[in-house]
C-alpha cells in the first residue's frame, strides 16, 4: 500500500519551484501520486500565504492514514518566531517535547504520528523568503544580478521603493528574471527550461535531501517522474 503524502507550500510559485528542481535532479514520482492530477490535487496544497497555510496544518494531518507531511514556508523577518509558530500549532495537535529551535534536519519523528519535515524558507537558518533561497542558485560570476542588486538599492536609496526593504530580494530576483532570455518565464520554468541557476549549488542538494528524507519515491523512471509545472 502506498503512503498517504502531503506536501504544503505558501503559493503556487513553491508548487512549481519545488517541481521543477526535483525534476531537474532526477527525482521520481512520489509514490502513489504519479500523474499530474493526483500531484496537484492531493500531494501538494496551497496554503494561500503564510496565515493559510498555517490554518491548514491541522486540517492536512487530520488526513485519513497520513504517513507523510512536509511543510515549506518563508522565514519573513524571522525564522525561528517562525519555526515556534508552527511548533505551537503541531504541540496542539498532540506533538509534544518539541524542541525550542528547529530540529538541524527538519525532521520531526514522533511515535504512533505523520512523519513531519519542515523547510523554512531560505535555508532554516536566515530570514528571508523563497525568492532568498532561489539568489543561492544563480551561478557564481552571473553579471545581471550585481546590477539588479544595484538598480534595486537605487530604488531604496532615492525612496522610490514602494516595497518594504525585507522584500527587497523578491525585487532583485524578479528584475533580475526579467533580464534572461525569455523574461516572460516564472522561476519553475526557468529552472525546468532556461539553466540560469545553478541547481548543483550546495543548497539545492540540501533541499533535495531533505525532501528525500521526509517522502517516499518511486524508484527512478527516465520515462515518468514528477508531472511538470509552470
Amino acid at each position: 500500500m502506498n503512503p498517504v503524502q502531503r506536501l504544503l507550500v505558501e503559493g503556487e510559485t513553491d508548487i512549481h519551484v519545488v517541481a521543477n528542481l526535483a525534476i531537474v535532479k532526477g527525482l521520481s514520482n512520489p509514490k502513489g501520486y504519479e500523474t499530474k492530477k493526483k500531484f496537484e490535487q492531493q500531494f501538494s496544497i496551497i496554503g494561500d500565504g503564510k496565515y493559510g497555510l498555517k490554518e491548514r496544518i491541522p486540517t492536512v494531518l487530520k488526513t485519513e492514514g497520513l504517513t507523510n507531511f512536509g511543510i515549506i514556508l518563508d522565514a519573513d523577518a524571522n525564522a525561528q518566531s517562525t519555526w515556534e509558530s508552527v511548533k505551537n500549532i503541531l504541540q496542539q495537535a498532540g506533538y509534544n517535547g518539541l524542541p525550542s529551535t528547529r530540529p538541524a534536519n527538519g525532521i520531526i519523528e514522533i511515535t504512533g504520528k505523520p512523519k513531519i519535515g519542515i523547510w523554512i524558507m531560505p535555508d532554516n537558518q536566515n530570514q528571508g523568503y523563497l525568492e532568498d533561497f532561489l539568489k543561492q542558485l544563480v551561478p557564481i560570476g552571473d553579471l545581471l544580478l550585481p546590477k539588479a542588486n544595484r538598480i534595486v538599492q537605487d530604488l531604496i536609496d532615492n525612496e522610490l521603493n514602494r516595497f518594504t526593504v525585507i522584500k527587497r530580494t523578491k525585487a532583485e530576483m524578479y528584475t533580475w528574471l526579467a533580464w534572461q532570455e525569455k523574461p516572460e518565464l516564472p522561476f519553475g520554468t526557468s529552472i525546468a527550461t532556461q539553466q540560469v541557476f545553478d541547481l548543483n549549488a550546495l543548497l539545492a542538494d540540501t533541499f533535495l535531501t531533505w525532501l528525500q528524507t521526509i517522502f517516499e519515491f518511486e524508484p527512478p523512471n527516465p520515462v515518468s517522474q514528477i508531472p511538470n509545472h509552470a
